[in-house]
């Protein structure tokens, strides 16, 4: 249930930054009825709620977890490991495979590629399908 929870909603950060808030409330106004140890715990979290809904922020800017499953890494179901990618059975929907891309020009060691390969792939003759590539990153 939690694996498709959206780590780039405004509901969720905005929450985050209330409780942040809300720590620091309560450590103003029990600060004398709370022991020392109490108020520098919510001191600490405080600041780690501020951390994270920082880093919520910059990742909605950038979009690179957009979900809890994503960034505990789990893949896709649709995703395949190599050895099913070549068998021939035809699937009712693409698949995809995440191979490394060796950077044999630059020796660039950069992260593994996700490939979407469409059913029309797996066919006997193999039609022409157009390639579009998807890279992710920032411009600039």
């Amino acid at each position: 249930m939690l694996a498709g929870l959206s780590l780039i909603g405004v509901p969720l950060l905005v929450g985050i930054c209330a409780l942040a808030v809300a720590a620091g409330v309560l450590a103003v106004v029990f600060r004398y009825r709370l022991h020392w140890y109490g108020v520098i715990a919510l001191s600490i979290l405080r600041v780690l709620l501020v951390v994270v809904d920082a880093g919520g922020w910059v990742n909605r800017h950038f979009d690179y977890f957009p979900t809890l499953s994503g960034l505990l890494g789990k893949r896709a179901k649709d995703a395949v490991g190599n050895d099913a990618l070549h068998k021939r059975k035809i699937p009712p929907h693409g698949i995809v495979v995440q191979m490394d891309m060796p950077g044999t020009t630059s020796n660039f060691v950069g992260r593994p590629a996700q490939i979407y390969v469409p059913p029309g792939c797996f066919k006997t003759p193999r039609p022409r399908l157009p390639v579009v590539m998807l890279l992710a990153g920032r411009l600039g």
